[in-house]
């Protein structure tokens, strides 16, 4: 309706609202524990569609961080890793069994990505023993989400 009359006072009102009430009903508030492996985000997203991640809260991984991480001394960085000890990892799988072989990617504070596959998102952070570990991160993930 907005498109066919553009100024249209009532028609982009209730555009607005259309929009808002589905901003509102596809977003999810997930906690990732700072201890575990790969976390279910509760959340399956769709291939092609935009994803907005607000990420809060602090975790400890020798010393405390955000999502962001923190530089890996060179003598035990695995393979010239140039990702952070302790930073923020998503990745999008069909089954958890394929998170063995998924390619995960970093999740950053009020950054936008498009979803490469439809499938769930599990999260972690990046250590290779989280058992030691302490804290959490909330993240709200907004999308269009898949049925």
């Amino acid at each position: 309706m907005v498109l066919l009359v553009p100024k249209y006072a009532n028609a982009e009102e209730g555009l607005k609202r259309v929009l808002g009430s589905q901003r509102l009903q596809d977003r999810k508030l997930a906690n990732v524990s700072a201890n575990q492996l790969w976390q279910d985000s509760g959340v399956t997203l769709q291939e092609g569609m935009p994803v907005h991640t607000e990420i809060k809260g602090t975790w400890k991984v020798v010393y405390e961080t955000g999502p962001e991480g923190i530089v890996i001394p060179e003598e035990f960085r695995q393979r010239d890793s140039r990702i952070k000890l302790g930073t923020m990892f998503g990745a999008i799988v069909k089954s958890p069994a394929e998170l063995a072989e998924a390619k995960p990617y970093v999740l950053e504070r009020g950054k936008d990505f498009t979803a490469k596959k439809s499938g769930r998102l599990f999260m972690r952070m990046y250590d290779v023993d989280p058992s030691d570990n302490e804290g959490q991160m909330y993240v709200l993930i907004q999308s269009t989400f898949a049925n």
